[in-house]
């Protein structure tokens, strides 16, 4: 997120139509799906509720609210107080002339640039890159990890993200981290959106499920 925020400010200016941070925290702490991601509308966008609608799916699962972390919220926020197109009907991720961003073209100019600079950054500091191979479905999986490893109720957890049983959610997470104190309060800081600096007095391991 970080190294989309540096992208961002580094944009041109007929490229600042979407905001490359706010995508990867809605993949990353919103846990959408990268089709969700780009269909979501400002209308389906409600912080002062919380919640994330999406009504636009194709299984039952998927139609639902998502709760809004307090760090996703923040996000949200300050992505919307700059955005160009913010009308209830206008896409949330758009191109300049208000049209769907498309798969591909996130993958190869957000997360894939994002990546980059990332890992340019936690090498020059010591630390190790990001997983290998990290895709947009994989921050899904990240945030589901990340809450659990909080101790989210796995029923909420399996709803928010949009799976029709408990036990696709149980399944495919149980290799969750396993945290010791000060790595979980580092990695609650993060997901609550308290004192994110505390991330950096801790290594945290990469989730990449």
């Amino acid at each position: 997120m970080d190294a989309g925020g540096a992208l961002d400010r580094e944009a041109r200016p007929d490229r600042r139509n979407v905001s490359r941070r706010a995508l990867l925290a809605v993949l990353v702490l919103g846990g959408l799906r990268i089709s969700e991601a780009l269909a979501l509308r400002w209308r389906d966008v409600d912080l002062s509720a919380g919640r994330l609608r999406l009504a636009d799916a194709k299984t039952d699962a998927g139609v639902r609210d998502v709760s809004v972390l307090p760090a996703l919220h923040d996000e949200l926020l300050a992505y919307k107080a700059t955005c160009w197109r913010q009308r209830p009907n206008d896409l949330v991720f758009a191109t300049r002339h208000g049209r769907p961003l498309t798969r591909d073209n996130t993958r190869q100019r957000i997360l894939a640039k994002a990546i980059e600079r990332a890992d340019h950054h936690l090498v020059a500091a010591g630390r190790a890159p990001l997983p290998e191979g990290l895709t947009q479905h994989g921050l899904r999986h990240t945030y589901i990890s990340l809450r659990l490893a909080l101790g989210h109720d796995l029923a909420v957890v399996a709803q928010d993200a949009g799976h029709a049983d408990v036990s696709v959610t149980y399944r495919i997470y149980t290799h969750v981290m396993r945290l010791g104190d000060d790595e979980r309060q580092a990695l609650r800081a993060l997901v609550e959106g308290t004192d994110v600096d505390l991330l950096a007095a801790h290594s945290l391991p990469a989730v990449a499920a």
